[in-house]
């Protein structure tokens, strides 16, 4: 048998504190875990090299579309000869 003395009020906010601080354990673990489960991928020479690609700004009359083609289209050119310097 467990017997309890004190107002509702107090044994209720005893009750919520108790919950609360779990709750705070469990969410810091939980998130532990999820950080070291996350393992970023490397980055291919190919991604690298369009990060650092620098291209004219696109017109206002060209379509997105048109743009992005030129541009990787350009940037392909580029990387090609860059790999034939190197070797």
């Amino acid at each position: 048998m467990l017997e309890i003395k004190g107002t509702f009020a107090d044994i209720r906010r005893l009750f919520i504190e108790a919950a609360v601080e779990e709750g705070k354990v469990q969410a810091t673990n939980i998130g532990r875990d999820v950080v070291k489960g996350t393992v970023r991928r490397t980055r291919s020479a190919w991604v690298k090299f369009l990060k650092r690609f620098k291209f004219r700004a696109r017109r206002k009359s060209e379509k997105p579309a048109a743009y992005m083609s030129a541009r990787t289209k350009a940037a392909s050119r580029a990387y090609r000869k860059l790999k034939k310097v190197k070797k």
